[in-house]
């Protein structure tokens, strides 16, 4: 027997045997995924901080962390320095993330140690509003990661933080909520 076929009839022999097990592994194992999963971002991120990285290098980080969730850069998902209109200059908004051609969220990315300011959230907010097809979701991604939802009414608000360490249970949910996966902006409006 190779060995699929020998794991497939342990497989079936155990779901007869214990057919509630199976379920309970799948929830399991989706929750350690997830965890290893921040723990590999939580690592990335907090290395950067750890040898004070300049923004740039910290955006390039970024970038690689979202193809971990599984966003792909080479079909166009992740695109760094996206153009925006702005008037009649053009600015760029650091990372923005596309699916089927869509943009789905923007992240403004500051160095790690950069104190995030008043003006930070407002270029963010510009970037969710001013993108070719106006986002809801956007992400600050500087000493910790911070979401924020725009209900185009008020200003957005920040819906949660998520600090930066690992085993953060914060940072398992913000990968169930941004693994390309399992991204579902009705489910995100609805988190929000």
């Amino acid at each position: 027997h190779s060995r699929h076929n020998l794991a497939q009839r342990d497989y079936n022999h155990n779901t007869l045997l214990f057919p509630h097990i199976p379920d309970i592994c799948f929830f399991a194992k989706t929750h350690l995924c997830m965890r290893d999963l921040w723990n590999e971002l939580s690592y990335w991120l907090s290395s950067c901080k750890t040898k004070n990285a300049l923004e740039k290098e910290y955006e390039n980080t970024i970038a690689q962390c979202l193809g971990f969730l599984g966003w792909k850069k080479y079909i166009g998902e992740i695109t760094t320095q996206y153009p925006i209109q702005v008037g009649h200059e053009t600015k760029m908004a650091d990372i923005v993330v596309s699916l089927n051609g869509v943009e789905q969220f923007v992240i403004e990315v500051k160095r790690p140690g950069h104190t995030i300011q008043p003006e930070d959230e407002r270029q963010l907010v510009s970037y969710m509003r001013l993108a070719k097809h106006p986002v809801k979701f956007g992400l600050y991604i500087g000493d910790e990661i911070r979401l924020y939802y725009d209900d185009g009414n008020t200003f957005p608000e920040v819906i949660f933080c998520v600090d930066i360490t690992s085993n953060n249970s914060d940072g398992e949910r913000f990968v169930e909520l941004f693994h390309r996966n399992t991204f579902d902006c009705i489910k995100l409006k609805d988190y929000c």
